[in-house]
């Protein structure tokens, strides 16, 4: 089984590559959709004690962030993906104003979660990271790092 965990702010794509690489395999877990973090973790059990692929879609800044989902899927024998989509807070801004028919976000809410962001890390517990790296609104530069 898998787990991905996408890393990144507010307006980096994440959502948008879980639904063109993912959606017909892995399972969404979001907590904007959710609402609340007893609905997703709840969710997340589930989904872990069912063996099903997961992909877990919010901005997880910080290690303490993503630990909470790699211990529990590697206690299980998850393989465990981490994606960090590396944004400049420029393009992030530019797509939330973008948006069409999605609330926008504040500014300082993206800049907030830009300053909490720390790198993916093998010593983490992921199997393999994959660093997409946005420097215009060109063509990102993808690194992968595995264990």
């Amino acid at each position: 089984m898998e787990m991905i965990v996408l890393s990144g702010i507010q307006c980096s794509g994440k959502s948008t590559l879980y639904q063109q690489k993912f959606a017909e395999t892995h399972v969404r877990i979001n907590l904007d959709t959710l609402k609340s973090r007893r609905k997703e973790m709840a969710l997340f059990s589930s989904l872990i004690e069912e063996q099903r692929m997961v992909v877990i879609d919010n901005t997880n800044p910080t290690m303490q962030d993503r630990a909470k989902y790699i211990g529990a899927a590697k206690q299980v024998n998850y393989r465990v993906v981490g994606i960090q989509l590396d944004v400049p807070i420029s393009i992030a801004v530019a797509r939330n104003l973008a948006r069409i028919n999605q609330a926008k976000i504040p500014d300082g809410i993206i800049q907030s979660t830009f300053r909490k962001m720390q790198p993916l890390s093998l010593s983490e517990g992921f199997d393999e990271i994959v660093n997409i790296r946005f420097s215009s609104h060109q063509r990102p530069e993808v690194t992968r790092i595995v264990k």
